[in-house]
């Protein structure tokens, strides 16, 4: 298995690209948070992801099961 070093901690948000989810992603990093999990039930596209890992530096993003029937492989791996 890969060892990801997500860290020992970390928070589970449903972020989305508004800047109110933006200025959370960057508090969070201030904060020394290492991860946000982000919750892809009500993950509004891919283009979050992007969104959020443009805004910080540091913090690491990780989603949860992308469903098949919402994302194809194609836009998962140019996201």
């Amino acid at each position: 298995m890969t060892n990801h070093q997500f860290g020992p901690f970390g928070i589970t948000t449903g972020l989305d690209s508004t800047p109110e989810s933006i200025a959370a992603a960057q508090a969070a990093e201030e904060l020394g948070y290492p991860v946000v999990w982000l919750s892809c039930g009500p993950l509004p596209g891919l283009q979050t992801i992007a969104d959020l890992t443009e805004a910080t530096t540091t913090i690491k993003y990780v989603s949860g099961i992308l469903a098949v029937v919402k994302y194809s492989a194609a836009e998962v791996s140019a996201a």
